[in-house]
């Protein structure tokens, strides 16, 4: 920005205001927007404190889905036929402000033996022997057609009976 009587301003004499709140100072400021619109203004000040301002409307439209971790079991677990499983996770929505998703949009299914439940952690008996490729799901906070999900694979074998023998 310029100005006739200053010639260009200094990086101090220019303000960005989203929607007007302050978003930094200088030629060129980074930061992410949250989903919506944005007026994004330019504010000039010269050296006798004269203003001009300049502003664009910006359409935040791309969701980015929820992230999830898979807390417990590890992934590769081996369990035994009718074990009850506690599955924990944390999902955090990246562009929610990093905000842990809420406890009931967290939705467990197993590939064998379908839904497990609903919640950040749940505890479920695995009757179906084999491997299990568990995946977590998480709905965004702010578009719940956006979902982020993540899985690991838990085994599970049959219970065998301890061996004996007479001698």
């Amino acid at each position: 920005a310029s100005d006739f009587e200053d010639g260009d301003l200094a990086s101090t004499d220019l303000q960005w205001l989203d929607n007007g709140s302050p978003l930094g100072a200088g030629a060129t400021v980074s930061t992410a927007l949250a989903l919506g619109d944005h007026t994004i203004s330019l504010v000039g000040t010269d050296s006798a404190g004269a203003t001009a301002t300049t502003a664009i409307v910006v359409h935040v439209v791309t969701n980015l889905p929820p992230v999830c971790t898979i807390d417990t079991p590890a992934d590769g677990a081996a369990f035994v036929e009718g074990d009850s499983v506690t599955f924990s996770a944390s999902c955090t929505d990246p562009d929610g402000g990093g905000a842990l998703i809420a406890n009931a949009e967290h939705r467990w299914d197993s590939d064998l033996q379908g839904p497990l439940g609903f919640g950040a952690t749940v505890t479920q008996a695995l009757v179906v022997v084999g491997d299990h490729t568990v995946t977590v799901c998480a709905t965004d906070t702010a578009d719940a057609a956006v979902e982020g999900c993540t899985s690991i694979v838990v085994s599970l074998g049959l219970n065998q009976g301890p061996s004996c023998a007479v001698a």
